[in-house]
């Protein structure tokens, strides 16, 4: 751990930052990090084990400094160099401390320190698994049992290249439904997430997206059709032309989406026109 010599360092960081160098040496976190970070969801998840272990211990240390010396061991933040970050990606970075806290307390309520090593051991791949009280502790060992979906709903074609794929997870659909404006119906409309994949490819000059979602039951699938349909039409306030199970944007390039009821997967179909792309060659 490296420390500035021009100021003083909170104990409690200090303390934070120990955890993660004990978490280091006791699990390889570098290795953990290779094994378990295959995308967004996974990432977060992951960050939210390693972070909510080490702020549930700096807060135990934060209570008993307190308790011993009658004062706050307060965190100086210094001058506020703060810039204007988007409050979704403000809300995407708290995430591993504040549900990470949840979730570690949860395990450590229910086994002790020898769960919270077992989380280590078993890692959380999903953020459902870190938002959903039983989802992770459900499935011990296989954890939470989310579909395998792949982007092949954007088959090969000539002059197509994959350029980036990734799966985003319920708490990123549920900040991107809280563009509705109502932040319950965006929780519960991602809670019955059980899987996505995106591909974002280069075709042609044109730049072609699929993002394929799947849910637990088909009323969970048309919960996250509705609000999403909501966003486009009340909130962005973007004409749509719509059916019951289907509807598309024109004025952003050419966006569809699709409700398949069968399969309870909706499908998002993006093309944007001779759009310029650096390194996309």
């Amino acid at each position: 751990i490296v420390l500035p010599s021009w100021k003083q360092t909170s104990k409690r960081i200090l303390v934070h930052e120990l955890v993660h160098a004990l978490q280091d040496q006791r699990f390889n976190l570098s290795d953990l990090d290779k094994k378990t970070c295959r995308s967004t969801d996974s990432c977060m998840a992951l960050a939210a084990l390693t972070e909510g272990d080490a702020v549930l211990i700096d807060e135990e240390y934060a209570k008993f400094h307190r308790a011993a010396s009658g004062e706050e061991d307060k965190i100086e933040t210094g001058q506020d160099y703060r810039c204007e970050i988007p409050e979704v990606l403000t809300l995407q970075g708290n995430f591993a401390y504040g549900f990470g806290k949840l979730f570690v307390k949860r395990q450590k309520d229910m086994g002790g320190n020898e769960a919270i090593n077992e989380a280590f051991m078993h890692p959380p791949k999903s953020t459902r698994e870190i938002l959903q009280k039983n989802d992770y502790s459900a499935y011990k060992g296989a954890l939470f049992r989310s579909e395998i979906l792949t982007v092949e709903e954007a088959p090969s074609s000539i002059g197509r290249k994959l350029l980036y794929e990734d799966t985003f997870g319920q708490y990123t659909i549920r900040l991107m439904l809280a563009r509705s404006g109502n932040q319950e119906k965006a929780i519960l409309a991602a809670k019955g997430w059980k899987g996505d994949r995106l591909g974002l490819f280069k075709e042609n000059g044109d730049l072609v997206m699929h993002w394929k979602t799947s849910w637990n039951t088909y009323s969970d699938a048309k919960e996250f059709f509705d609000l999403l349909r909501d966003i486009y039409s009340n909130q962005l306030q973007i004409p749509i032309s719509h059916q019951a199970s289907y509807f598309k944007v024109e004025n952003i390039g050419y966006l569809s989406v699709e409700l398949r009821q069968s399969q309870k997967h909706v499908v998002l179909k993006l093309k944007r026109f001779n759009f310029e792309l650096a390194d996309a060659s």
